[in-house]
């Protein structure tokens, strides 16, 4: 599309005019070509970018993992990048297409999602994260592309018959549980308090026995904890196994409800903790899990069938590679193409079909007030989300 190029076509040749021969030829060399797809040394080095400062912008990753996906980051950035080109390539092959108007619906819908208003905080948003609007045009393009290509040629010929969701639901009942699980408060004689060991253990078993007597602990904690001896009541709800702190989580286990524990030695002081309702392990009724198990084996299905299509897509391709140094041994780098299962882009003409199918359908039924319907038939608005594109899968 001449607009999409045409803007990265004037930079190249003006940074040529204006740059030394020798890092022309360095930066823009071709390093990789698939078909009629080529990846320059600059469009690498402009996606590695990317990646790493997303990667640096995430303060809540340790110091070690971070530097080790830096570290591994050239090798898997050139693998996406091959992967792309042998998608990008097929689907311009068999004739995937994503017109300016479906883009400019894909970033609506990207804008909706993470609940960017204003055109401003969508270019800051882009700016944050080192792109222009040109380039997340690009990218969106490209892959929307590559998610309809994957559609159409691997996930929409992938069935799961009802009796395999059944044997599934039937084999594994240890999947389909909803846990044993305990609704709990607790009262907690503090270490920082004024109190000795002695007096804590002494005033932890009298609140103990007075529980047990048919006292309320609510009442109790309050009373207590005016008199800076133990916090307040807390209400830690239900809880499943492994939620708790490990000194709480097997004498809690084993308590009944309406029982309370026996001081427990943990952090802050001595946790009594009483048990007020307790449920049963229960499994699941099919009705319930069974789309999640039929999109769970699609999904198991779907990573097989695309590590195949892959092979075969490179098998059938003419490919010529020189990456740099930092990324030479790609191919033993570990998968980088998301495998869940893509969801179709619906394209304009889709949209229209199908809200001309609705318009129409509106038309024919017979008005229930009396009156005509009030909808024009030109389609108009937002597109409908479902998609039903050809499933079958191109001819070579």
């Amino acid at each position: 599309m001449p607009s999409m190029t045409l803007p990265r076509t004037l930079l190249v040749l003006a940074f040529l005019l204006a740059a030394p021969p020798a890092l022309g030829e360095t930066v823009y060399k071709v390093v990789m070509n698939v078909n009629d797809e080529i990846l320059s040394l600059y469009d690498y080095e402009e996606r590695k970018k990317e990646f790493e400062q997303q990667l640096l912008a995430q303060d809540n990753l340790p110091t070690a993992q971070r530097r080790q996906i830096l570290d591994e980051l050239p090798k898997r950035v050139f693998r996406l990048m091959f992967e792309e080109l042998l998608l990008i390539s097929r689907a311009k092959q068999t004739g995937v297409f994503i017109s300016e108007e479906d883009v400019d619906r894909q970033l609506d819908r990207i804008r909706e999602s993470f609940g960017i208003e204003t055109e401003s905080d969508f270019q800051r948003a882009l700016q944050q994260n080192g792109m222009t609007l040109d380039d997340f045009r690009e990218q969106t393009r490209r892959q929307a592309m590559i998610d309809n290509l994957l559609y159409r040629d691997v996930s929409a010929t992938l069935e799961v018959p009802d009796e395999v969701v059944r044997r599934i639901y039937r084999e594994n009942p240890e999947d389909f549980q909803d846990p044993e699980r305990l609704r709990l408060q607790e009262i907690v004689v503090l270490e920082d308090s004024d109190l000795s060991a002695d007096e804590r253990s002494a005033v932890a078993d009298e609140i103990r026995g007075a529980v047990a007597a048919g006292g309320d602990l609510a009442e109790i904690a309050e009373a207590r904890s005016a008199a800076g001896e133990t916090s307040g009541l807390i209400a830690l709800g239900w809880v499943s196994p492994g939620d708790l702190a490990p000194e709480l989580e097997e004498p809690i286990w084993k308590l009944q409800s309406g029982e309370i524990s026996a001081p427990i030695e943990a952090r802050g002081g001595l946790h009594l903790v009483k048990v007020l309702e307790r449920e049963e392990a229960s499994e699941k009724p099919f009705s319930e899990v069974q789309e999640a198990i039929r999109r769970r084996e699609q999904g198991r299905l779907y990573a097989d069938a695309l590590a195949e299509y892959m092979d075969r897509l490179e098998s059938e391709a003419w490919v010529k590679l020189d990456p740099p140094p930092e990324a030479e041994g790609f191919r033993q780098t570990a998968t980088v193409r998301d495998e869940t299962l893509p969801e179709p882009v619906e394209t304009a003409e889709e949209a229209a079909e199908e809200q001309m199918e609705a318009s129409a359908e509106e038309a024919a039924a017979p008005p229930e007030d009396g009156l005509l319907p009030s909808t024009s038939p030109i389609p108009t608005g937002d597109a409908l989300d479902e998609v039903r594109p050809d499933p079958s899968p191109p001819s070579d």
